[in-house]
């Protein structure tokens, strides 16, 4: 209920117009999970976690590249930068009053000066992209870019995976 989520039963087809976008191609709004990213009071993008199928996520069209979780970044307390929303959501549910929990919301998301900025804010950014040659990748990024940052690598594929399967979180 804090994150705001929702579900969407069935694909369903949207005019364009209804999301405020100039007219065109009908939005496909898939089945799943609808996480809505809000970044100083305004909606800056939804994705949609599909329950099956390629891709994972859908994100319509008419959003903007953002830092999921980025308002409960504050100056001198940690934060944890994470691949997925989904994760980071669990980091927040088991930790989130040690941790400032982020999401880029893909390997290469979230690399815009703004994010830099105000992960830069953070005592401590632990690194903790999937346990995956993707999520080593991109986290090898973030590890050059911010000076006070230390890759935490998830003991499974990720944080959500680990706490599905009873791991400590905290």
């Amino acid at each position: 209920r804090k994150a705001g989520l929702g579900y969407n039963s069935a694909d369903r087809y949207e005019a364009r117009e209804s999301w405020g976008l100039a007219p065109g191609k009908r939005l496909w709004l898939p089945r799943g999970v609808v996480i809505p990213w809000w970044i100083g009071g305004e909606l800056w993008r939804v994705n949609i976690r599909r329950p099956r199928g390629e891709p994972k996520y859908i994100q319509p069209t008419g959003g903007g590249p953002g830092l999921y979780g980025a308002d409960s970044v504050k100056a001198g307390q940690p934060a944890m930068l994470l691949e997925g929303e989904i994760s980071a959501l669990t980091v927040q549910q088991h930790a989130g009053d040690l941790v400032a929990a982020v999401a880029t919301g893909s390997t290469g998301g979230a690399r815009r000066a703004r994010w830099l900025a105000v992960l830069a804010l953070a005592e401590r950014v632990l690194v903790t992209f999937d346990a995956d040659a993707a999520g080593d990748k991109a986290a090898t990024y973030w590890l050059g870019v911010l000076p006070k940052s230390r890759r935490w690598r998830p003991l499974w594929s990720d944080t959500n995976d680990m706490a599905r399967d009873g791991a400590d979180i905290r």
